[in-house]
């Protein structure tokens, strides 16, 4: 908590608040520049604390120490000073929080991918599950049959009505090595999704 360089009813008139709120960001900061920082974008972990603080806060006319109990809540604080304002403000900085969130979650997510690809296994930690996948052969059997002697009657135990060839079924029938068969892989990938 911030403390000896500022008063509490200072701080409180300088910003046009309560004691109450005052109390609660003054608890969160380190120093006057981190109350500063809080009072114009606050966390969302920091607007939460101030909420709960605030959940109990009932101002008292005993010098400058709050007393907690029943009193302002977070949406009250929000509108008693700044109304309208404040609360686009405070929606602004919550979306812009989960932006940020999102893009810590997403390298999260990466990192633990690259890990996982190295390891060529399915992952479980706790209610998490980082599924491994090698990726999806994709033969092309037509390709592999180039070349190769292949007679009506082959091509036609293996040819549809609709004119689709089973190219696999066809290499198979004519006994084309797999090693041999040009094929596509997609690329291995990972999921990563909370267990319920």
């Amino acid at each position: 908590m911030l403390q000896p360089n500022l008063s509490l009813s200072a701080w409180a008139k300088a910003h046009e608040t309560d004691l109450g709120v005052a109390e609660a960001i003054l608890t969160l900061a380190d120093s006057e520049a981190d109350a500063e920082r809080i009072w114009h974008a606050p966390t969302s972990y920091e607007l939460t604390a101030i909420q709960k603080r605030l959940q109990h806060y009932v101002p008292t006319t005993q010098g400058t120490s709050p007393q907690w109990g029943q009193g302002t809540t977070l949406d009250g604080m929000i509108g008693m000073h700044e109304g309208n304002a404040t609360r686009a403000r405070t929606l602004a900085l919550l979306l812009l929080k989960w932006e940020e969130h999102r893009e810590q979650l997403d390298a999260l997510e990466t990192d633990i991918q690259g890990i996982v690809l190295s390891l060529k296994r399915t992952q479980v930690v706790g209610n998490v599950r980082a599924t491994y996948s090698a990726g999806r052969k994709r033969y092309d059997y037509e390709t592999a049959l180039r070349g190769h002697d292949i007679t009506d009657d082959s091509m036609q135990a293996h040819t549809t009505i609709t004119t689709t060839v089973d190219w696999r079924a066809l290499c198979k029938h004519l006994e084309i090595a797999q090693g041999t068969i040009p094929c596509e892989q997609s690329a291995p990938s990972v999921t990563i999704k909370k267990i319920t």
